[in-house]
């Protein structure tokens, strides 16, 4: 219990950075409501066909999220895509 007390005080800037910055949240409720729809679809067909297509999903709804946060038009973006293809988009 010691260590712990040690370890949050030590940290305790980093813990409580969302009470100097109004923009970032206390909690992660926005990453947990990224990855609900990939969820749902692992639920309902349990599977995605092959790993080529589960990284298309990704990539799409990962272009979906980043437009919507930015406040970017979403249709513009995937029109863009499917304009010049993702060679602008950053490979893992």
């Amino acid at each position: 219990m010691k260590e712990q007390a040690a370890i949050i005080v030590q940290l305790k800037e980093r813990i409580l950075y969302f009470l100097q910055q109004s923009n970032v949240t206390p909690d992660n409720n926005g990453t947990e409501k990224d990855i609900r729809n990939i969820k749902v679809k692992q639920k309902i067909s349990a599977q995605f066909k092959s790993l080529q297509s589960a990284n298309v999903s990704a990539v799409i709804r990962s272009l979906i999220n980043t437009s919507i946060k930015n406040g970017n038009n979403v249709l513009y973006a995937l029109n863009k895509i499917a304009t010049f293809g993702t060679e602008w988009l950053p490979h893992f």
